[in-house]
């Protein structure tokens, strides 16, 4: 039976053939990985003192941080009704709220053990160094090599512990700062090779 573009399984194809050109032999995995480990452990060591103790800053962290606990709470059995916040507006339908962030850190802190707190700046870790790295990814992609590439992932990583030592977080500064450690991919030529055609405007 052919696949059909549009569809679940069309798109999936398309990707698994796209991933396979990518990773055609095991180096072209190790180097992957490295490079991803590499902007994870750039990332701890930035990020690492201004967690310290305390938690992590950021606008939606204590949100984060309260739904966190609460789906630890649920996963352990520890609320009445494990899809309702019973700390929250006098009783809260969290789920509403989108799970994967936070039920992942209560996941984890429920099956570990381990405090919520120190899962989520693991996961916070982890999140920023694979931002880096799919910047890495990008920049290759649009045709730069070597350093170049790993610097466009570095300003990345730096951003929110640069902007976060000043106090400036949320969502549009590092967004900003994404876009600005991106501007050297947006070139006639590589935009051109990519595309087959000249960029409009």
């Amino acid at each position: 039976m052919p696949v059909r573009s549009g569809t679940i399984s069309g798109l999936a194809y398309q990707w698994g053939k796209w991933a396979i050109t990518r990773f055609q032999t095991r180096a072209d995995v190790y180097v992957h990985f490295a490079v991803a480990a590499g902007f994870v452990a750039l990332s701890a060591v930035l990020l690492w003192p201004i967690t310290g103790s305390d938690y992590p800053p950021g606008v939606d962290t204590p949100t984060f941080l309260h739904l966190s606990w609460v789906a630890e709470l649920a996963i352990s059995g520890e609320l009445e009704n494990a899809l309702e916040d019973p700390y929250w507006y006098g009783g809260f339908f969290y789920p509403v709220y989108p799970p994967l962030s936070y039920g992942l850190v209560g996941a984890i802190s429920a099956v570990t053990n381990a405090g919520f707190v120190d899962v989520y700046n693991a996961l916070l870790f982890i999140s920023y160094g694979l931002v880096g790295y799919a910047v890495w990814f990008l920049a290759r992609e649009f045709g730069l090599r070597g350093w170049s590439a790993i610097l466009a992932g570095r300003l990345t990583v730096l951003a929110y512990p640069l902007l976060g030592s000043v106090f400036l977080w949320g969502w549009f500064t590092p967004f900003g700062w994404f876009v600005d450690s991106s501007r050297g991919l947006r070139t006639q030529k590589s935009l051109k090779r990519y595309f087959g055609k000249e960029p409009a405007g």
